[in-house]
């Protein structure tokens, strides 16, 4: 090989050195910037603000809880114009759950209630009438509001249909079947004797059997 050849080849041999250096290092940094991109992106994961919308879910929940601790259920009977279960918000006042049910009727007194009482879940109102014997049915410091069982007895020999139904399992239907049983038949007897009337077997006489009585 002559000296002519052998400058050319090395110089050949320089060039491609020269480019490869050149190469490896773009591709070096290009590399180096590539993963640090992909690092603040995992970062971002990672450190990021919480899901769009989760904050709101919390809040429902919290707010969904705090509304049913504020609502009490209160059954409303008697002379009034619209009986049933009703929602209200807690401490809210016996004259609200009459308000709620409508109002009285004309022959109620609900002055022999203490309406500005203060109701509580699971209670019972009833508002009499004149000369109905319902004034004694009310609990301890004079609310008029019943929880659970009446405080006196009911004569059903006597009783009227709204008062029948103020017994559990009793509704507008089966207080009719007692009094027209009154009608035909007369008085009752005895307590079992409500028994005789389709509809009241054991079950549910037994779960009025302590509520009731025979004058």
């Amino acid at each position: 090989m002559n000296k002519k050849n052998l400058t050319g080849l090395i110089l050949i041999i320089l060039f491609i050195s020269v480019t490869g250096i050149i190469f490896l290092c773009d591709f070096s940094r290009s590399g180096g910037i590539g993963l640090s991109r992909e690092s603040e992106k995992d970062t971002s994961v990672y450190t990021g603000a919480a899901p769009e919308g989760s904050h709101d879910t919390a809040s429902e929940s919290e707010n969904s809880s705090e509304m049913v601790q504020d609502t009490i259920c209160v059954y409303v009977c008697g002379h009034v114009k619209k009986p049933g279960v009703y929602s209200l918000k807690s401490g809210a006042r016996i004259y609200e759950a009459i308000r709620a049910a409508g109002g009285v009727k004309k022959d109620a007194q609900p002055d022999q209630l203490n309406l500005a009482g203060v109701l509580k879940d699971g209670d019972k109102v009833y508002v009499p009438a004149e000369g109905d014997g319902s004034s004694g049915q009310q609990q301890a410091g004079g609310t008029g509001v019943q929880a659970g069982a009446q405080s006196t007895l009911l004569d059903i020999n006597t009783a009227t249909a709204e008062q029948l139904q103020t017994l559990p399992g009793i509704g507008a239907s089966r207080a009719a079947d007692i009094i027209a049983y009154r009608e035909s038949n007369g008085p009752f007897s005895s307590k079992e004797d409500l028994m005789k009337i389709p509809g009241i077997k054991g079950g549910v006489y037994g779960r009025i059997e302590t509520l009731i009585t025979v004058q």
